[in-house]
């Protein structure tokens, strides 16, 4: 049967970034089978060829919540359609949190909708920054961060951008948490929101990578390594526009570079490549440092050369302040910290017991980098050392397997990477910090929560939801 060509559409405001947003589109029967598939691009119309069946098929869109949307390609009548469109809608509701109001009338209604949640009512958020001589120091959030917009369960914030940032905030049941903010490398906004999913708990998000780097990364992290696949595809104009102009967009370069190290498709990665991409980008990205170091190690080496690239790797890594961008990391992380224990004059340096805490209180958010801690650089352990994700690395047994013999030739690294629930719950955790708390000098008292560091630099959730209702009619 001839093949044919469906006209698909992404029609959405929050799509009108300055770069061209793509994501992977499947043409499927009812039983999942694969007619056709491509890409699709917030460009404009793009052209996907399937093969028609005698049976119903489906366009497939997938989100990077690991969701699907799921667009019928025949008419009640059993007509062929020739095209179809995804609305904001379908592609923001349960992703990103988007803009719901232009009103002040309109917006105040959606934030009070959480008004009163009981998680919110002692939430809080600080803003950390690196000054010149690489010490962390709170700033004023007041300051940095205004609300913008709104959206049924949701308080949104966009934030100056800055060098070296990182947020704390405590929301819900959850002790005290640091997450590393993007730099000011990307155009897209520097967006954080506070959302409360129906029946859920309060969570909190960061947009700013772009939407490409955040569409790959949501899918490494839910394992749609198929979505990333179709995405990257060597024939794709977005794997031509991150491969070919990297300096365009290095935050999703950086993010296509996790994926082939996932896959060890090293034709697609090259040193020199990657080498190009960190020296430019090294000092906003500190990812980059991280994968260039894994993947040459991974590639094969002297085990005695890799303990030595792996802790230079995380010396160069704690003098840019320790907080890689993306979750993803802490893979990396774990795997170089294996390799260079076996160098006895790192092992003694205060790197090696200050990422041993950083692992042991590993709490990604989303896909950005987070651990439990009052502070950037206070990481709070929830877990022994060296026991982070409640099993051991792959590479971390391999890596003392190998030390004796002294080569190590790689391994594959298709397994899942992140999980890091630990042997303590929430609420463990929760009592012993607070415990702590009574100890600790910089806790204010007062009528509002108890917070680390200044009070008068932290925004108070309850504060803003407050503040806001004063407005309604």
């Amino acid at each position: 049967m001839a093949r044919q060509v469906l006209q698909v559409s992404l029609r959405s405001e929050a799509m009108g970034e300055w770069l061209p947003m793509f994501l992977p589109l499947s043409i499927v029967n009812a039983y999942g089978q694969v007619f056709g598939e491509g890409i699709v691009s917030s460009t404009g119309e793009v052209g996907i060829e399937y093969e028609r069946a005698e049976e119903p098929l489906y366009a497939r869109l997938i989100l990077p919540s690991g969701n699907r949307r799921t667009e019928a390609l025949q008419s009640v009548g059993g007509q062929w359609r020739d095209g179809v469109v995804f609305d904001e809608e379908d592609i923001l509701s349960d992703w990103r949190v988007k803009d719901g109001g232009n009103s002040a009338v309109d917006s105040v209604t959606k934030y009070l909708s959480l008004f009163g949640h009981q998680g919110l009512r002692d939430a809080w958020i600080q803003l950390w920054e690196r000054d010149g001589n690489g010490r962390w120091r709170q700033i004023s959030a007041e300051s940095e961060m205004f609300t913008v917009g709104s959206s049924v369960g949701a308080i949104r914030f966009e934030i100056r951008r800055g060098w070296g940032r990182a947020l704390v905030f405590q929301i819900g049941d959850h002790p005290p948490q640091v997450v590393s903010l993007p730099s000011f490398i990307h155009r897209s906004p520097l967006v954080v929101s506070v959302r409360v999913p129906p029946g859920g708990t309060p969570q909190l998000m960061v947009n700013g990578y772009g939407a490409n780097a955040e569409v790959i990364m949501d899918f490494l992290r839910l394992g749609e390594m198929g979505a990333v696949a179709t995405m990257l595809d060597p024939r794709s104009e977005l794997a031509d526009e991150l491969f070919r102009d990297k300096e365009l967009d290095p935050v999703a370069a950086t993010a296509a570079a996790y994926y082939l190290l996932r896959k060890r498709d090293w034709d697609r990665l090259p040193s020199k490549w990657l080498d190009g991409l960190a020296d430019n980008f090294i000092d906003l990205i500190p990812d980059l440092g991280l994968i260039r170091s894994v993947a040459s190690i991974e590639r094969g080496m002297q085990m005695s050369e890799a303990s030595r690239l792996a802790a230079d790797a995380l010396l160069r890594l704690q003098e840019r302040g320790g907080l890689p961008l993306f979750a993803e990391a802490y893979s990396l992380l774990r795997d170089l910290f294996a390799f260079a224990g076996g160098e006895m004059w790192w092992d003694g340096k205060p790197v090696g017991n200050s990422l041993r805490r950083v692992l042991a209180a590993a709490h990604p958010v989303g896909v950005s980098f987070g651990y439990l801690g009052y502070s950037p650089g206070r990481p709070t352990p929830n877990r022994r050392a060296g026991d982070w994700d409640g099993k051991r690395s792959v590479i971390s047994a391999l890596a003392e397997r190998v030390r004796p013999v002294g080569t190590f030739e790689g391994f594959d690294r298709s397994f899942p990477q992140l999980g890091f629930d630990g042997d303590r719950s929430p609420q463990q955790v929760r009592r012993m910090m607070e415990s702590r708390r009574r100890s600790v000098d910089l806790f204010l008292e007062g009528p509002r929560p108890q917070v680390p560091g200044s009070a008068e630099r932290t925004i108070f959730l309850n504060d803003v939801l407050n503040e806001l209702s004063m407005f309604r009619s």
